[in-house]
């Protein structure tokens, strides 16, 4: 299971309205959910960073051992979330080069037969430098609870939607870093899914059971597209637009890969953590783990020859009962955004 780098694809976005599908001076006429939504998303991200240029960002711990207390608090986070029926820490965390074009576009991964948890290496270097791993971190812990039933758009989705909310329980408990962790995601992720919205005449997904989005064609909005423009201005510093220039000009030129990860890691996610801390208190659908079995000895290939092994095995699919997202709600409320 892997998890892309939403901050290195929406860190925060400027695009060319060049080779969209509008005649001079037309414009789309999207549906009214659409620009209702858009509008929402603009308040939501300046909201969040109103508040999170007050704040200091996480501070990544210092140690094995206190990387080894963190990942076990963020279980335990997990846990009283009711997000999880099973504690399974991974067999180990670690930083690597993910080679080339997945080094660019991939945060983390989550290795389901040796358990093993990789992030990105550009973490650790000035290209990611504005970037905290904590998000990365929660999302691939919360893979290894069993998050891997379904296909990608689902599990990827249903994971996202936890590894928010245990952010904003940890938030909410005064973990060092934990809100501007979950505020600087807020305002990306807004600004994320209103380009979708305005660039691609995308729409809310409110549902994690859908297939991966496809790509047919810059469809802009040049109205919107402005608004968009001058709310980034208003909200991101000279460096955050500079290094959001840099990132978003890779992924333009994958607009078919594009498309889908912010279908999947983006906009589903935001419309239902939308749709339940604003609404009902509970996102609304079951969400899905697979039941972790004793490790097994396995033949697996190590690159070079076959070897027995020790290998995690995964059993029968448990449906948990639908998900509380009170701590993001309280965030919002304290915002004064639901």
């Amino acid at each position: 299971m892997k998890r892309w780098a939403k901050r290195a694809a929406f860190g925060l976005i400027v695009v060319s309205l060049v080779g969209g599908l509008l005649v001079a001076g037309a414009r789309v006429a999207f549906p009214p959910e659409r620009e209702a939504w858009f509008g929402r998303l603009l308040v939501l991200a300046q909201k969040a960073d109103a508040e999170y240029d007050t704040l200091t960002p996480a501070a990544d711990p210092e140690s094995w051992s206190e990387l080894y207390l963190l990942v076990k608090e963020i279980i335990y986070q997990i846990e009283e979330e009711g997000a999880t029926t099973q504690l399974i820490r991974p067999a180990s965390v670690m930083f690597a080069d993910f080679g080339p074009g997945r080094r660019s576009a991939v945060a983390g991964t989550y290795a389901t037969a040796d358990g093993a948890i990789v992030l990105n290496e550009r973490f650790l270097t000035p290209a990611w430098g504005d970037s905290s791993w904590l998000s990365t971190l929660i999302h691939e812990l919360v893979h290894a609870q069993g998050y891997l039933v379904g296909d990608s758009s689902t599990l990827e989705s249903q994971t996202e939607i936890v590894a928010t909310e245990v952010l904003a329980a940890m938030a909410n408990l005064n973990y060092p870093g934990a809100r501007a962790e979950l505020l600087d995601g807020l305002r990306r992720d807004a600004l994320a899914m209103a380009y979708y919205i305005a660039r691609f005449g995308g729409d809310p997904i409110h549902t994690t059971y859908t297939e991966d989005m496809q790509f047919s064609g810059w469809n802009s909005d040049p109205v919107l597209m402005n608004r968009l423009a001058a709310a980034r201005r208003a909200i991101l510093t000279p460096t955050e637009l500079a290094r959001s220039d840099k990132r978003i000009r890779w992924w333009e030129e994958r607009p078919a890969e594009y498309v889908q990860v912010l279908g999947k890691y983006v906009v589903t996610t935001i419309t239902m953590e939308l749709d339940a801390a604003c609404g009902s208190g509970t996102v609304a659908e079951a969400f899905q783990q697979a039941e972790f079995l004793n490790p097994q000895e396995r033949l697996t290939w190590d690159g070079t020859a076959w070897v027995m092994q020790m290998s995690a095995t995964w059993g029968s699919t448990i449906e948990l009962p639908p998900l509380l997202l009170d701590d993001l709600a309280y965030v919002l409320d304290g915002l004064g955004y639901c």
